[in-house]
């Protein structure tokens, strides 16, 4: 019995974007936050539902998207905030504010 093997090589232009589509700039790759280094106020929706990831409360992510949860409304949210959110756990409330203290000091 006898194999034949074929090799097939693209062209090197598929392999790499022109020039003029590289990016200047380093940036993240898609669906991650750099919420470690911006602050609070400055947070946007994704960067507080990866901070809700980082924290263990990634079940709640739907819920601040769907109410466009950004840093500047963590400043002063309260328990009832949270759980009008659906954050009703005590636990998850407790670890959401004192994970939240962390970051205001």
């Amino acid at each position: 019995m006898e194999y034949l093997f074929f090799f097939i090589q693209a062209p090197p232009s598929t392999l790499t974007p022109p020039p003029s589509e590289k990016a200047t700039e380093p940036s993240l790759p898609s669906g991650e936050s750099d919420y470690k280094t911006t602050p609070l106020e400055a947070w946007s929706v994704s960067d507080v539902c990866a901070w809700l990831e980082a924290i263990g409360l990634g079940e709640h992510v739907v819920s601040f998207t769907e109410n466009e949860m950004m840093g500047e409304h963590l400043v002063d949210i309260t328990k009832d905030d949270l759980k009008e959110l659906g954050v009703k756990k005590l636990g998850h409330q407790k670890t959401f504010l004192s994970k939240l203290n962390l970051i205001r000091k």
